[in-house]
């Protein structure tokens, strides 16, 4: 769809939470003008190949095998990001007839990666907003693990808005 010169894309990067909904719920309510369009961006896991070895039934625990991703697996996973988007986020915007289009991407799922990603998309969509969450999940947890939208705060050359 393209836009008109007045109209904005705002980009909205969703999970299943209702920290993701409250992000939606704020854009409309605060950001979003007649015209505007939004753009909800979610990341699955790239597919990956699991490593069995050491004793799991192989006839030598030094042996390893390399078992291929399960394409199953992945549509499921593609599949549950699709309903949950349907259910939690585009059900708002088409109730209320606002335009929108939803994204699903693979890619690394550790955080500077999913926080890299978003940063090339809203750059990409030159949003005037990035709309996130933040996921309250310990000092602990994020120091060692990182944090989404810490990165997109740092990194991102569209601003950033995080709702707590």
């Amino acid at each position: 769809m393209t836009t008109s010169k007045s109209s904005r894309i705002i980009l909205v990067p969703v999970d299943d939470t209702n920290g993701s909904e409250q992000a939606l719920d704020w854009v409309i309510s605060n950001l979003y003008r007649q015209g505007d369009e939004i753009h909800f961006f979610h990341v699955v896991p790239n597919p990956q190949a699991k490593l069995l070895g050491g004793g799991l039934g192989l006839a030598d625990a030094g042996e390893f095998m390399v078992q291929a991703s399960d394409p199953k697996d992945d549509r499921k996973q593609v599949s549950t990001a699709e309903g949950f988007i349907e259910q939690r986020f585009v059900s708002k915007l088409e109730a209320s007839k606002i335009p929108h289009q939803v994204k699903i991407t693979h890619f690394n799922t550790d955080k500077d990666s999913i926080g890299a990603i978003i940063c090339k998309r809203a750059q990409d969509l030159q949003t005037p907003a990035v709309v996130m969450a933040k996921h309250n999940q310990g000092s602990i947890k994020e120091f060692f693990l990182g944090s989404v939208s810490k990165y997109c705060t740092h990194h991102c050359k569209q601003p950033v808005i995080v709702l707590h």
